[in-house]
């Protein structure tokens, strides 16, 4: 038997993108709300990315491609950690799953750099599946697709949001705050 691994992506696997853009323009709670205004029904699936930088270049009367330039000077991934997935992935003791709010686009363009089905067994994406963590439905939605790849005796969230850790408990999965790789690495090698 295995363990599903369930990840993150924004704040765990790769930087956080959209909060750092607007803490750069705005004090911090007005950051957070203009974050939450264009982001939240991207994740919803609403809207797509490219739409979404559209909308902030006009809204905000920058230029377009500099908004993009910016969006793009903060995509980082988390290469340590992903490296080890890679590693354990098809060792037979993980199931590796990505679980993620976001916009459509969004995942494909950070993580342009990689072949991210190298890394997964499965992905679920909020825009995609209409639905949004916290919300329990997205982390059982998670749980079943895990099971077309094996069975598991345990499976975790690993999130950096203390709101999606309480999701993923409700749901039934044993769930990991994010602090650093060392949190999910020395665990579980």
């Amino acid at each position: 038997m295995s363990t599903l691994l369930i990840f993150d992506s924004f704040g765990v696997l790769a930087d956080e993108i959209a909060p750092r853009f607007f803490r750069n323009h705005f004090p911090e709670e007005e950051a957070m709300k203009r974050k939450n205004h264009y982001f939240q029904p991207g994740d919803a699936g609403v809207y797509t990315y490219k739409e979404i930088l559209t909308m902030i270049a006009r809204d905000l009367e920058m230029d377009e491609a500099e908004v993009k330039r910016e969006f793009r000077s903060y995509y980082c991934l988390n290469a340590p950690l992903l490296d080890w997935i890679k590693r354990r992935k098809g060792q037979g003791d993980y199931l590796f799953c990505l679980l993620s709010n976001c916009c459509e686009g969004l995942i494909d363009e950070v993580y342009s750099s990689i072949n991210i089905h190298d890394y997964f067994d499965e992905i679920v994406l909020s825009y995609k599946e209409k639905l949004i963590k916290p919300e329990p439905a997205i982390y059982k939605l998670a749980l079943e697709r895990g099971r077309k790849y094996g069975q598991f005796e345990e499976a975790y969230m690993i999130d950096d949001q203390p709101k999606n850790i309480e999701g993923a408990k409700k749901a039934g999965l044993k769930a990991i705050l994010f602090s650093g790789d060392e949190s999910v690495i020395e665990r579980f090698s």
